[in-house]
């Protein structure tokens, strides 16, 4: 493999060590600060998030270089079947998802605004240690396994990774396990074989560092797989991160939360994705290769939020995010196929798009698990 193109990355999934990564307990903020008006002609929602409770109401403002032109403009819901123009500048649901509006004034149409509605309540964000600072991020990398209990030849790649863990390197890189080799793995879910068949994975095991298809290696030597991730981590990190991610994890009664918050230190092109992963999962592994593995299973793809399952959404819903920027996002996974929500923690990803390749590139990456917080973290 030309290890020239670890450098530059596709956005990554990531399965990370069960401890949190970051500073757990950090002091909460509750204070929002005001909303800013852009120039230009832009569509702002009274709110990004909100309850799905068929009350709560989000209210829409047009404006034109900062002059309110609300009564004017149109705006309109983007429908898979097409925009409906809303007869007012309100809209509540009892349906849980995400929205998608924009307007038009006099030839003028705005960008595109996302909404999200959910059921649940969100846990508040930490404090930042930093607040003025958007540059010097403590920068993670993330690799996927692809795997299965069936696959006999996976200890290899499973013996690696639990060795690079002890390695000088192990807080570096953030790991994710899709199983998606056998449907009897009690691991298997539809995002983890949609996951496979975006990386055109045909061989097990398989190993992507930050979801680029041409940093993947199948069927190595234990010895191999760990060459590897030590020789992508030292490659990859000679980038700086170009944002920083915090993010709250809590769990409900019937699902997991997510609210996060990304800096953005370089203006670009950026998406998040957030995956739920699983701890702790008992399940015999097939073994053709005499590496002593065990039986328990970490780091478990079990959901994930997405548009695109390996990318996810545009941050803040924009094409183009201008640095010194602060974004917010949450998620609610479903836990139904969850077998110990304690056991669970939250991957949250942020990809760049580069002047290299058309497609993002993870550019950094956290994990919270369930009821933890992750404060902004800073090189020192």
């Amino acid at each position: 493999m030309d290890m020239k193109y670890l450098k530059y990355i596709c956005l990554s999934i990531i399965l990370m060590m069960t401890a949190c990564i970051g500073n757990p307990g950090e002091e909460i903020d509750d204070n929002d600060p005001e909303p800013t008006i852009p120039d230009g002609f832009v569509l702002l929602p009274s709110a990004n998030f909100f309850k799905a409770d068929g009350n709560t109401m989000i209210t829409f403002k047009v404006y034109s270089d900062k002059k309110d032109i609300t009564e004017d403009a149109r705006i309109y819901q983007d429908l898979s079947s097409g925009a409906v123009r809303m007869e007012t500048p309100e809209f509540k649901t009892t349906e849980a998802g995400t929205y998608t509006f924009f307007a038009t004034y006099k030839g003028q149409t705005s960008e595109k605004v996302l909404i999200v509605a959910t059921t649940g309540d969100f846990p508040p964000l930490p404090s930042d240690p930093q607040p003025e600072k958007f540059n010097g991020f403590k920068h993670r990398l993330v690799a996927t396994q692809f795997t299965g209990t069936g696959c006999g030849y996976c200890p290899n790649a499973i013996s690696a990774i639990a060795k690079f863990k002890e390695s000088e390197y192990a807080d570096k890189m953030l790991f994710a396990a899709s199983h998606s080799y056998n449907g009897d793995d009690p691991m298997y879910c539809d995002d983890a074989s949609s996951l496979a068949r975006r990386m055109s994975i045909t061989a097990y095991p398989s190993v992507i560092l930050n979801i680029n298809p041409k940093n993947l290696l199948s069927s190595l030597s234990a010895t191999g797989f760990y060459n590897y991730l030590v020789s992508g981590t030292e490659i990859l990190l000679e980038e700086d991160a170009h944002c920083g991610i915090s993010a709250s994890v809590s769990k409900n009664a019937n699902t997991i939360n997510l609210s996060a918050k990304v800096k953005v230190g370089e203006t670009g092109s950026y998406r998040i994705v957030a995956w739920l992963l699983e701890d702790g999962i008992k399940a015999t592994q097939a073994n053709q290769v005499g590496i002593a593995v065990g039986n328990i299973h970490n780091n478990a793809l079990r959901s994930a939020s997405m548009v695109d399952i390996a990318a996810g959404d545009y941050l803040g819903g924009k094409e183009t995010v201008a640095s010194g920027t602060e974004v917010e996002f949450r998620h609610e996974f479903n836990i139904d196929n969850v077998v110990n929500v304690d056991k669970c923690h939250v991957l949250v990803i942020v990809s760049r798009k580069t002047d290299e390749f058309r497609n993002h590139i993870a550019d950094n990456a956290i994990d919270c698990p369930v009821d933890k917080s992750v404060a902004f973290e800073y090189d020192e």
